[in-house]
């Protein structure tokens, strides 16, 4: 337990959203407005690399999936890295969640199994044409885990009978997922996506008009 969280818990301080200094993080936004957006899904990580005898920083590096990537062996777009020092980190991210507004604005991804879950449609994105060209039986096993209309329990069901499958018939399909898209999202950062939740909560409350549409590129600048 980290030291303010210990101090919090102490004094009975809930729902107070604060940027954690970790040295790996992931987050997951994603939106149905596929004809404004590059894609469904823009996946953020974050880094920190030591800068051994010079100050380290952290690296932010946002993708998006290709369709059918898997054919041109690339299975993200990926954009610019924004590189921090270690003084600028809490100003950027506290910007960044306030900048998701608009009337198209992306939800982000939360709890343990809805992030893998989302990881995995999106691998799927990436070897969607891989997946229609294979047995009824992992089809099948594909249609369930993504059928948001499902219980959770039933689509993680799903997701592990694919893995399952994959296990015994397509190891190196299991591999790419395993350690390309995967181990991207191992280190979650749920204190982000706390910190965009609560600015949804304010702007919710606030009842004001909607502002628009927010370019692709204001997220990943």
């Amino acid at each position: 337990m980290r030291l303010y969280e210990e101090y919090f818990k102490r004094h009975a301080i809930k729902d107070i959203p604060l940027v954690r200094y970790d040295s790996m993080g992931a987050l997951i936004l994603r939106t149905e407005d596929t004809t404004y957006w590059h894609s469904s899904w823009l996946l953020v990580t974050i880094k920190w690399v030591d800068g051994g005898i010079h100050p380290g920083k952290y690296v932010v590096e946002f993708y998006s999936p290709i369709h059918n990537g898997y054919l041109k062996q690339r299975l993200f777009q990926k954009y610019n890295a924004k590189e921090l020092e270690w003084d600028q980190y809490e100003d950027y991210f506290l910007n960044w969640s306030r900048s998701l507004d608009g009337d198209s604005m992306p939800g982000v991804v939360t709890g343990g199994k809805e992030v893998i879950l989302t990881a995995w449609e999106m691998f799927v994105y990436c070897y969607d044409g891989w997946f229609a060209h294979q047995e009824s039986e992992l089809r099948h096993y594909v249609d369930r885990c993504l059928d948001v209309d499902l219980p959770l329990a039933n689509r993680y069901a799903g997701y592990q009978n694919c893995l399952i499958y994959l296990t015994a018939r397509h190891p190196n399909v299991l591999k790419v997922w395993k350690y390309e898209v995967l181990a991207l999202v191992q280190h979650y950062s749920g204190w982000l996506a706390a910190l965009v939740e609560s600015h949804e909560e304010i702007r919710s409350g606030e009842d004001k008009e909607p502002t628009g549409r927010q370019p692709f590129d204001s997220l990943i600048s």
